[in-house]
């Protein structure tokens, strides 16, 4: 009695990465008692990309065992989750509670010569609009290695570009659908500095 306890405890974690964008990982920690196995597939962030996540675990100290999954879709004005989380409460196993939780997002950019809806901004922005010599023909901004464009324009008006970095020097890639023939681009970048 009244003497120092010593207690051992150790964690493990593996991960495997199947590809480029898929991940499993398997972790247990004998301190908390918890073990889970994740699996989570990183999708393009541009336009029409979907991303999942799933997660099954158990808690063997609490006897709660518990499930989740969630899937994202980034469209060209709006981002979009659903996802849903199960778990177990308590020793006996019998008591399931279910949450269901959707989540729409987007965002509103303005200068002074106008405003435009697209996906949330995240630091600063550009909006684009196309030359009137184009006659209306979409504009694809940031096209990412899946040929997916963060943003474009189309029958909302101009692109809101939502994820450029504040005070810096940035490049984004752009192109344009039906390019009428002998139509020059340049160099097929805009290059901004945003604030």
């Amino acid at each position: 009695e009244g003497g120092d306890r010593s207690e051992t405890t150790a964690a493990v974690s593996l991960s495997w990465r199947m590809g480029v964008r898929d991940q499993v990982s398997a972790r247990t920690d004998t301190n908390t008692q918890v073990s889970e196995l994740d699996w989570h597939h990183s999708g393009s962030y541009g336009v029409g990309g979907i991303s999942t996540d799933a997660r099954i675990g158990h808690d063997t100290d609490t006897g709660e065992s518990f499930a989740n999954g969630a899937i994202s879709y980034f469209g060209n004005r709006l981002e979009a989750t659903l996802s849903e989380d199960s778990r177990t409460e308590g020793l006996t196993n019998d008591t399931v509670s279910n949450t269901t939780t959707a989540r729409i997002c987007g965002g509103v950019a303005g200068s002074c010569a106008q405003g435009v809806s697209g996906r949330p901004v995240r630091g600063a922005f550009a909006i684009v609009e196309g030359h009137p010599s184009l006659k209306n023909r979409q504009i694809q901004l940031g096209v990412d290695d899946d040929d997916r464009p963060h943003a474009q324009t189309g029958l909302f008006g101009p692109a809101l570009v939502p994820n450029l970095n504040p005070y810096s020097n940035e490049s984004v890639s752009f192109d344009v659908n039906n390019l009428p023939p002998g139509y020059d681009l340049g160099a097929g970048q805009l290059d901004f500095r945003a604030y």
